[in-house]
C-alpha cells in the first residue's frame, strides 16, 4: 500500500479545554462600572457574547506576506511536514510615510497542507492562514534560562487575490527588506557575486576548506523531525540515532542551509551563541567575522555567504574574539558546536532571519505571543 502522505497527523496544538467560562460574576462587572464612573471614564458597551463551539479555541487568522521559500521535509510514518515566515505588518499605515516595523511569525503545515505550501506559494507570496497556537520551549544552552516560542500550526491556507491599489500589491519583497534590511543586503549581494565566486574557486584561489557543507540528507530530515517534531535534545538524538553528536549538529545546521530549519533560537542555545556583549559567542561575532572573510576573497565582487570557506571564518573569530572561542572549544564537543554556530549564522544571513531570534530575553511568563 502507498505511503498516505496526506493524512494529517494530530495537530500539535495547544491544548483546548472542554468548556471556555469567560464571564465575570455579576458583583464584580457592577464594581467595575461603578468605578469606572467615579473615574470619570466613559461608559462603553461590554463585549459581544457568541456562541462557544471546539473550533473557536485556540483558533487564530493571520494574513501577511511569506519571507522564506517553503522547504518540505519528510517525517516517520510516511508524513511531510512544510514551514514559513509569514511576515506580519500593522494593519494601519498612512502613505508616505516609513512602513511600520514588521513582525514574523513561523508557520508549520503538514500532510495535504504541507504539500499546498510547498507546491503553490512562494517567497512574496500573499497568504491567509487559518490555524492554532503552539508553544515549543527549551532550556537556553548558555544561560540555563527557559526560552519559548509560539507557532502557528495551519489549518486552511488561503491565497490573497491581488487587490489594485494597495502597498502590498506594489512590492511584497519590501515586507522582508524593511524586517531584516542588513540580512537582505548581503543576501542581494552573495546572489549577484556567485558567478565570480565560482571562477575563483575553479582557479583554486579559495582559502584553505574547513569541513565540506553538509547536505539536506535524508538522514538529516529525519534528524530534524526529532529535533522539532518530537522536541528531543541534541544528545537524545545521538543516542537514539547511534550518531555522534557532531553528527546531529551538521544535520540541523545543513536544515538550516536549506532553509527547512524553524527552531532558530533553539538551536542557537544548543551550539552556545549568546546574546552580544556577553561572554558567549554572539551571532553578531560571526556575522563579523564571516563579512570580514567575504570582504578578503572579494574580486570583482562579493564572495556567496555559502561559498566562504568555514576554516577561514573560524580563524577571523579566533583572531577577533580569541577569549569567547577558547571557551567554546574548552566545553564539551565545543568544536563542532563552534562550526555549527558559524554555519547557523550563515544560514541565517542567507534566509533573512533576524539576529533578536536569538539575543532577546525570554518574554515574561503570561505574556502574548512574539509578533
Amino acid at each position: 500500500m502507498a505511503p498516505n502522505l496526506l493524512r494529517r497527523p494530530t495537530t500539535p496544538c495547544l491544548a483546548r479545554p472542554a468548556r471556555l467560562h469567560i464571564a465575570a460574576p455579576a458583583a464584580t462587572a457592577a464594581a467595575e462600572l461603578s468605578a469606572a464612573t467615579e473615574q470619570g471614564l466613559p461608559q462603553v458597551d461590554p463585549p459581544p457574547t457568541v456562541s462557544y463551539t471546539q473550533d473557536s479555541v485556540n483558533s487564530v487568522v493571520v494574513t501577511g506576506t511569506v519571507l522564506t521559500q517553503p522547504q518540505l521535509r519528510h517525517l516517520p510514518a510516511s508524513q511531510v511536514a512544510a514551514s514559513v515566515r509569514l511576515g506580519l505588518r500593522p494593519r494601519l499605515h498612512r502613505p508616505g510615510l516609513p512602513p511600520p516595523p514588521l513582525g514574523a511569525a513561523t508557520v508549520n503545515a503538514y500532510g495535504a497542507l504541507a504539500l499546498q505550501l510547498a507546491q503553490h506559494v512562494h517567497k512574496g507570496s500573499r497568504l491567509q492562514v487559518h490555524g492554532c497556537l503552539r508553544e515549543d520551549t527549551w532550556a537556553d544552552k548558555v544561560t540555563g534560562e527557559p526560552r519559548w516560542m509560539v507557532k502557528i500550526v495551519a489549518e486552511s491556507l488561503a491565497l490573497l487575490a491581488p487587490h489594485e491599489g494597495t502597498a502590498e500589491q506594489a512590492a511584497p519583497e519590501e515586507h522582508a527588506v524593511a524586517a531584516e534590511q542588513y540580512a537582505a543586503a548581503h543576501e542581494q549581494a552573495a546572489r549577484q557575486a556567485a558567478p565570480a565566486a565560482a571562477g575563483k574557486a575553479a582557479a583554486g584561489k579559495a582559502a584553505p576548506k574547513g569541513p565540506s557543507k553538509p547536505q539536506f540528507t535524508a538522514s538529516a530530515q529525519t534528524t530534524l523531525a526529532m529535533y522539532e517534531r518530537e522536541g528531543l535534545s541534541l544528545e537524545a538524538i545521538a543516542a537514539r540515532r547511534g550518531l555522534k553528536l557532531s553528527s546531529v549538529i551538521t544535520h540541523l545546521a545543513a536544515a538550516g542551509e536549506a532553509g527547512a530549519l524553524s527552531s532558530w533560537q533553539r538551536l542557537a542555545g544548543d551550539v552556545q551563541l549568546g546574546p552580544p556583549g556577553g561572554a558567549a559567542l554572539s551571532p553578531a561575532d560571526v556575522a563579523d567575522a564571516i563579512f570580514a572573510v567575504q570582504q578578503r576573497q572579494q574580486q570583482g565582487g562579493d564572495a556567496p555567504l555559502a561559498a566562504l570557506p568555514i576554516k577561514a571564518i573560524r580563524g577571523a573569530l579566533e583572531g577577533s574574539v580569541p577569549a569567547k572561542v577558547a571557551a567554546l572549544l574548552a566545553a564539551p564537543e565545543g568544536e563542532p558546536r563552534l562550526y555549527g554556530a558559524i554555519r547557523l549564522v550563515t544560514a541565517m544571513l542567507d534566509h533573512g532571519v533576524s539576529f533578536t531570534l536569538v539575543h532577546e530575553p525570554p518574554p515574561p511568563l503570561g505574556a502574548g505571543p512574539p509578533f
